[in-house]
């Protein structure tokens, strides 16, 4: 709830920016807006390796895999980098409303999403210049008696324009450190990672619809991605097994996972 004592920590905000004390003083507001467990801001970038720029959390879990695992290829297969990747419009995005229909079902949610103790996430977009994306998430921990309230969430959505104009102005000359893979690319790194350590080649066609397995769909899913039929979605994953040499999805998740 936005209470007079939150407009105060706004301005506090407001002139902190462009020093080191606007971090802690973004947390503090957002903080005072809604009941929060965790703040996490992450940078990514048109090329190279994203960057956090917050990881506020009352929880030792919550962040103890976020540079060992996530910042050096998990990422790729977060829901939170998709609106990255797709060029989400602005706005707030509720986890649950965007990730795959089989999200719990992947390799990146059991070992690396549900050690974060998440239970709801909501993630506000910035995007201070071309090519770079600022997600904010804010989360709910399972120690947590509730996922975030329909009236908790409006809220969320409200403030999400000043949320990120602040980050806006503060990182406006953020840049990445280069050398990475464009989002739009990922199959195409897949396919080559793949020749490259186990000898399988698979087609532009075959790539997409792995990497999109891997990231939690299902084939009607993937159907509607990419305007094909189901049958012929399915078709494409059993050539993908055959090719792969293994016998279904579990497999291709313990074979392509690692290669991200």
């Amino acid at each position: 709830m936005v209470t007079s004592g939150s407009f105060q920590l706004l301005a506090g905000a407001l002139r902190a920016i462009g020093t080191e004390a606007f971090e802690t003083s973004y947390v503090r507001w957002l903080e005072s807006c809604v009941d929060l467990n965790s703040v996490t801001a992450i940078a990514y970038f048109a090329d190279g390796r994203p960057e956090a720029l917050i990881l506020e959390a009352d929880c030792d879990e919550t962040h103890s895999l976020i540079e060992s695992t996530y910042l050096t290829g998990a990422y790729k297969l977060d829901p939170m980098f998709e609106i990255h990747a797709k060029s989400f419009p602005p706005g707030a995005y509720r986890l649950s409303d965007i990730c795959p229909d089989q999200f719990r079902r992947t390799e990146y949610f059991t070992s690396y999403y549900q050690h974060t103790g998440t239970i709801d996430e909501i993630g506000m977009v910035a995007a201070p210049k071309a090519g770079t994306t600022i997600v904010i998430s804010l989360s709910r921990h399972r120690a947590a008696p509730r996922r975030f309230s329909l009236k908790e969430v409006r809220t969320i959505k409200e403030i999400t324009p000043t949320a990120a104009a602040l980050a806006e102005l503060h990182w406006k000359d953020l840049t990445g450190s280069g050398g990475g893979t464009e989002a739009q690319e990922l199959h195409r790194l897949l396919a080559e990672k793949l020749e490259r350590a186990h000898g399988v080649s698979l087609t532009k066609r075959q790539a997409e619809v792995a990497l999109l397995v891997l990231k939690g769909h299902s084939s009607a899913s993937i159907a509607l991605i990419l305007g094909l039929s189901i049958h012929t979605v399915r078709v494409f994953r059993k050539q993908i097994y055959a090719r792969c040499r293994i016998s279904g999805q579990a497999e291709l998740f313990r074979l392509l996972h690692p290669l991200l």
